[in-house]
């Protein structure tokens, strides 16, 4: 895929913060985010590839990402890896699966992919959105880990109302009726239909 291809039409266009200081920040707010969850943040392995403009897999530096991603993998051996939908409205997102696609794909045992949406629940044009046949959908009951996960999302102030980068309003940032999906007790999850793999519980 080009690079053309996978850019959206709505990518940020901040110049308000650097990006050497958003990526900063973005990481900082994932490590409190990571706390808040009971995880250990040094276990987080950052990519720190330029917020707003994460290379595809055929640019030498997606490609550096794609080889540092299957040293992670080979390192931890997961059992699950999840990942932002392939066709999320962000680019940072749609990168993100195109880095991790192909990372995965050089594993001798890959693990079982799953992908939640984001953007995609309130600004995914037709073609965005899954196609008949492409995936199943799985329903996590989360009622339990609620609070945290709100907390979690609380960290990231900098993409929640009131946010200090405010230089670009159609930027993304999550409104009141987009974090009211992330307010469910119940995950949603896509995995692509090969084999017949059991649902989750």
């Amino acid at each position: 895929m080009r690079a053309d291809e996978r850019r959206h039409d709505v990518a940020p266009q901040l110049r308000q913060v650097s990006g050497a200081a958003r990526l900063a920040l973005r990481e900082t707010e994932l490590r409190l985010a990571l706390a808040r969850l009971g995880l250990n943040p040094d276990h987080l392995r950052p990519l720190r590839l330029p917020d707003g403009q994460v290379p595809g897999p055929d640019e030498p530096a997606g490609q550096a990402a794609v080889a540092r991603l299957v040293e992670f993998f080979q390192e931890k051996q997961p059992a699950t890896v999840l990942c932002p939908w392939r066709r999320d409205p962000h680019p940072d997102h749609r990168a993100t699966s195109l880095l991790v696609r192909p990372a995965l794909a050089q594993l001798p045992h890959p693990p079982r992919l799953l992908e939640y949406l984001v953007w995609a629940w309130e600004r995914a044009a037709p073609a965005d959105l899954p196609r008949p046949g492409e995936l199943s959908s799985w329903q996590l009951d989360i009622s339990s880990v609620l609070a945290e996960k709100q907390r979690a999302i609380a960290a990231h102030a900098s993409q929640l109302p009131g946010s200090c980068i405010d230089d670009d309003p159609t930027g993304f940032t999550l409104a009141p009726t987009m974090l009211a999906h992330f307010a469910s007790p119940t995950e949603v999850y896509l995995e692509a239909n090969a084999g017949k793999p059991a649902p989750l519980t």
